[in-house]
């Protein structure tokens, strides 16, 4: 669910935003997708744990 959300917003960015900014923002975007990767890894663990 939050993979979709995700490409959602991204791709709403990128449409929005100029060429040249694209980059910058693209660049924070997958720091954020791969810290929410890593914070759902570890929900999805201590779920399974329960």
């Amino acid at each position: 669910m939050i993979r979709g959300f995700k490409a959602e917003v991204t791709a709403g960015l990128t449409g929005r935003t100029r060429k040249s900014e694209a980059p910058k923002i693209m660049t924070s975007l997958e720091l954020q997708t791969k810290a929410w990767n890593l914070t759902g890894d570890s929900i999805r663990k201590a779920m399974d744990r329960r």
